[in-house]
Parts: structure tokens; C-alpha cells; sequence
């Protein structure tokens, strides 16, 4: 049970790590950027590819989901 424990904050310690990354890393006209994205793929109806997700976390405020993937351990 303390593993898991253990296990479940490093995750949580992580991705507050790759926000902080994120929201540091992208300005303004970025995430705007996104947004167009985001809003143009759902006007296409592609709202299930890993890209519209992306599209949506950033635009949202939310971390960058590709960050997680490039961040070292």
C-alpha cells in the first residue's frame, strides 16, 4: 500500500513539475494558436486524435500533454 502511495505522489509531484513547465514554456499568442487548432478540428468533427486532445489541454489552461512524453525522469 506505501508503494502505491509512494508511486501516486511522484506522479502527481511530476505532472505539477510539467505544468509549471508548460504554463512557463507557452505565452500568450501560443495558446491562442492553439485554440484555432482545437476549434477548427472540432468544426472537421476530429475531436478524438491525440493532436485535438493537445489542442484542447493547452488552449484550456491545462499542461501541455506531449510535455509529460519529452520530460526527463
Amino acid at each position: 500500500m506505501a508503494v502505491g502511495l509512494k508511486m501516486l505522489q511522484a506522479r502527481c509531484l511530476n505532472r505539477l513539475k510539467v505544468w509549471k513547465l508548460s504554463a512557463l514554456v507557452m505565452d500568450q499568442q501560443e495558446r491562442d494558436n492553439w485554440k484555432q487548432i482545437m476549434e477548427a478540428l472540432e468544426a472537421s468533427g476530429d475531436t478524438e486524435s491525440a493532436f485535438y486532445r493537445r489542442a484542447k489541454a493547452i488552449s484550456e489552461g491545462e499542461p501541455d500533454p506531449m510535455a509529460e512524453m519529452e520530460m526527463p525522469s
